[in-house]
């Protein structure tokens, strides 16, 4: 049995509100998920019972505080659509175990009914998105609460009253739609930048490779070798890491170990004349790429090329061939600034935002930055 939060810590966006509804409320919200135990990804746990006419003032208040404080990253869910699931997530690697939660503040005075599924799975071509939302909880009537769920579990909400019923997510969240080969194809862009002419194509690289082998400080993560050009900090939270991969010519498989990172990812991939490529995958984080190849995109680099790859966060890859890139990350997670500002970071910067895949291959990975609590381990690394 888990225990959901063992601290009464919570979401600053979440704590800002209800106290602007109430002063207190977060404290009792607090108090709620301390007490509360169970082994499923989600729980509710009411603040108050709604007295009438008290609706329509907390609605008004809490959708003024979120327009005039756009910042926080709350939302409001729109419920008309009963056919929309959602999903929550964060840029961040997952710490403590309040990192792998989100929340919904849900007021209604209809009871409320919220579908949802196993974490980290997504629809495919055999199993629609109704499917995957095999589990219920139902909220009482004339209620106001908070949906604590965990990052990357599908969820739906449905009433029978959408204008009487407020949902306000205060972590980020994501549509999650039916399985699409087209909207998967949308997912990822690869851009040519410029065809190069070879010695120009060769000289880029050697100067990359060099600047990555000359730097005392540099990383070898696996089957590269990397060099962090700039870290995160309080004021900028995007990075960026020089990489080098050479084909591993005593074995058959030429590809990394699948892995995916809490944040999106921009490359500029400089090719010479040799094979060189990525494979991504979107299925679910808890789901094992190899097994999911409806949502596999492999990609050839143009040879002596310079290109620019994008993809989203907790996105499956793993790359082949011979070629040197820059790594961009847009936004690190504030975990990730913490140990970087506190110099804990127990590998190399790049491995400690690495998570790997859940393939059979990985299944003896060590990863960075593991913490334990209720005797299972959680961090930087694994889920």
């Amino acid at each position: 049995m888990r225990r959901l939060i063992t601290s009464p810590t919570i979401n600053p966006a979440l704590k800002t509100l209800l106290d602007h509804v109430r002063p207190g409320f977060a404290n009792i919200h607090a108090r709620n998920l301390s007490s509360s135990s169970g082994d499923r990804p989600l729980s509710y746990c009411q603040i108050m019972s709604i007295a009438d006419g008290d609706l329509e003032n907390m609605t008004d208040q809490l959708s003024g505080r979120i327009k005039t404080n756009p910042t926080f990253g709350a939302s409001r869910i729109d419920l008309s659509n009963t056919k929309t699931a959602y999903s929550l997530w964060s840029y961040d690697v997952e710490i403590k175990k309040e990192d792998a939660f989100g929340h919904v503040i849900i007021g209604s005075r209809e009871p409320v009914t919220i579908r949802y599924g196993k974490k980290g799975i997504t629809p495919s071509k055999d199993k629609s998105l109704n499917d995957l939302l095999e589990y219920e909880l139902v909220t009482s009537e004339n209620s106001l609460g908070v949906l604590d769920i965990e990052n990357h579990v599908p969820f739906r909400i449905e009433t029978k009253n959408p204008e009487q019923t407020i949902a306000i997510a205060t972590s980020k969240i994501t549509r999650v739609v039916e399985y699409s080969r087209e909207q998967i194809e949308k997912m990822y862009s690869l851009n040519l930048i410029a065809t190069l002419p070879e010695d120009v194509a060769r000289m880029v690289s050697l100067e990359i490779q060099r600047s990555i082998f000359t730097d005392r400080a540099n990383e070898k993560f696996h089957e590269e070798v990397t060099s962090v050009i700039t870290k995160p900090t309080e004021y900028n939270a995007s990075s960026g890491t020089l990489m080098n991969f050479e084909r591993r010519r005593t074995e058959s498989n030429n590809s990394t170990d699948s892995h995916y990172h809490p944040g999106d990812r921009v490359l500029y991939v400089c090719t010479i004349g040799k094979e060189a490529g990525v494979t991504l995958n979107f299925c679910g984080i808890c789901e094992d790429p190899d097994e999911r190849k409806d949502c596999e995109v492999r990609i050839d680099f143009p040879p002596e090329s310079m290109n620019l790859l994008r993809f989203p966060a907790y996105t499956h890859h793993k790359f082949n061939g011979d070629f040197v890139c820059t790594s961009i990350h847009p936004m690190d997670g504030k975990n990730i600034l913490k140990a970087v500002e506190s110099g804990k970071l127990p590998k190399g910067f790049l491995e400690s935002a690495t998570v790997f895949s859940p393939t059979k291959k990985n299944q003896n990975e060590w990863n960075p930055l593991l913490t334990k609590e209720a005797g299972k381990p959680r961090g930087f690394g694994r889920q």
